[in-house]
């Protein structure tokens, strides 16, 4: 029909932020699309889920991920209610080093632990996540030190005692 989706539109369905539907396109010398504003508040639900996490140790990323906000909106609310502006240290599982792809973080090993328990095989969460090998063995070999610290979190974020999976909830809905 002739009309241009918006970079909301392309990432419905794929949780993919619109600027990372932006830097995609970018990277494969796609022409820019009409910049439009693609900012979306969050819902209460999110809110609530936000204020119940902002004191656990977990990163402003991950817990934006849990709650299905981006991290620059957890920095907002952690500002408004708490007056915090920056934390000290951001909390990981693991460091493997200096670079992209090494640190193993909460939502890192939420969704390897997810792609696991859907069938998926080793190389294909590799591919999945865009992460190497050594990654996604030390992620599964330590499953049972760090799923129950994923759950635990996710209890206070989703105000839900009855947690027992290491992923996200929609909270959208």
């Amino acid at each position: 029909n002739g009309r241009k989706a918006t970079l909301s539109e392309l990432g419905q369905g794929c949780e993919i932020y619109p600027s990372q539907i932006r830097f995609i396109l970018k990277t494969v010398d796609l022409p820019q699309l009409n910049r439009t504003q693609t900012k979306s508040m969050p819902n209460q639900k999110q809110k609530d889920a936000i204020g119940n996490g902002l004191r656990l140790e977990i990163g402003d990323s991950d817990l934006g991920y849990f709650v299905g906000v981006g991290d620059h909106v957890v920095r907002d609310r952690r500002v408004k209610l708490i007056g915090l502006r920056e934390r000290d240290k951001v909390p990981i599982l693991e460091n493997l080093g200096l670079g992209r792809g090494k640190v193993i973080n909460y939502r890192l090993a939420s969704q390897v632990y997810e792609a696991k328990d859907a069938r998926f095989s080793k190389r294909e969460i590799c591919e999945l996540l865009d992460t190497e090998m050594r990654v996604v063995n030390l992620t599964l070999t330590r499953r049972d030190e760090w799923e129950p610290q994923i759950i635990d979190r996710l209890k206070v974020i989703y105000a839900n005692p009855n947690i027992d999976k290491p992923y996200r909830i929609n909270l959208r809905s």
